[in-house]
């Protein structure tokens, strides 16, 4: 599989670097059952699901003791097992990590400490099933703060064998768009890449490109080492971070 989006990728997402986000209401509506529905439409092959959740847990700079202990909570509430720990403490700076896998992917808790404000990270690459992505979305956001205060990017990363032509992807992208009842924003294509963005109403968490509202980016391309094609399913875009 794939370790990363191609260059190709890269740029169509940066061809939205201008969005920007807008306050949000006390309570998120993440849709991860649209998002679901989204990609079984595709009718890709999914190959891994990426997801991270944050907030920020105190408005002061946590203790070395807090961190530790706050991230082995959230650990033991996950389920994980072989952990990992690493640790950093120095003036003005400490964060604390925990990692861990279950039956269900490889995750990590990050609590980071500066003065003034402690922020929760948790993060998962999952190949457990599209089935268990609605339940991963809200465990994470749970363990990050719940959903008043965490907020929640992804991206799911499916294959076909052999290349499909753009006209296939862009019928796959459409159908995935129609399933989950989204709207197409806008769209990007190139020689390696084909990408489409758009916002499916009623979740809350979106950017903005200008003053059209964004919340989902699909993209597609082809790998010659893997003799596949890639699709990739982000919100609220898919960025190289992931």
């Amino acid at each position: 599989m794939k370790k990363c989006i191609t260059a190709a990728l890269l740029l169509a997402a940066m061809l939205f670097c201008g969005c920007r986000a807008e306050p949000e209401p006390a309570l998120q509506e993440t849709g991860e059952d649209a998002f679901a529905a989204a990609f079984l439409a595709t009718g890709a092959q999914l190959e891994e699901m990426r997801l991270i959740a944050w907030s920020l847990k105190e408005a002061r700079f946590m203790t070395a003791a807090e961190l530790k202990s706050e991230a082995e909570r959230i650990a033991a509430s996950l389920g994980l097992q072989d952990l990992n720990e690493k640790k950093e403490d120095e003036s003005g700076w400490r964060s604390y990590s925990l990692q861990g896998v279950n039956g269900r992917g490889n995750f990590q808790v990050l609590l980071q400490a500066l003065p003034g404000e402690t922020y929760i990270m948790v993060s998962v690459a999952a190949k457990s099933g599209i089935e268990d992505f609605s339940n991963l979305c809200r465990e994470l956001l749970e363990a990050a703060g719940g959903k008043k205060a965490a907020e929640l990017r992804f991206l799911l990363v499916g294959s076909f064998p052999g290349k499909l032509s753009r006209d296939d992807l862009a019928g796959r992208f459409s159908a995935a768009f129609a399933a989950a009842g989204a709207q197409t924003v806008e769209q990007a294509q190139g020689s390696n890449y084909f990408s489409v963005t758009g916002h499916l109403p009623g979740v809350t968490r979106h950017l903005l490109s200008g003053q059209k509202k964004v919340n989902l980016q699909m993209a597609g391309d082809f790998s010659e080492t893997e003799q596949k094609t890639f699709i990739y399913l982000g919100s609220p875009l898919i960025f190289d971070d992931y």
